[in-house]
């Protein structure tokens, strides 16, 4: 098939299909950090002006901006998961080589 990496040993393959699938995970969670880190700065931007004006900030901006952060805080700590899942495999290969 085309696409496909095949080698003799199984465990070559299974290891390959763990790496794309890694692969594709952390890609598609660096793009929705892009986004979040995005909003952020428009947060930060609303945070500014408001400021400027002397405005306070009110409870609907401090919740937001408060879910901004525990978010990229999860997808940081989802992210190391899967850093240290393709650590372990390129580990494995390694050693098994």
């Amino acid at each position: 098939m085309a696409g496909h990496i095949y080698y003799p040993c199984n465990r070559h393959i299974i290891f390959v299909n763990t790496i794309l699938d890694f692969k594709v995970r952390l890609s598609k969670l660096l793009k929705a950090k892009r986004e979040k880190i995005s909003q952020l700065k428009e947060l930060n931007v609303e945070a500014e002006k408001m400021k400027s004006y002397g405005t306070r900030f009110n409870e609907d901006y401090r919740m937001r901006y408060a879910r901004c952060v525990l978010d990229l805080d999860s997808m940081n700590k989802e992210m190391g998961l899967y850093l240290d899942g393709i650590q372990t495999y390129c580990l494995e290969v390694g050693v098994n080589s």
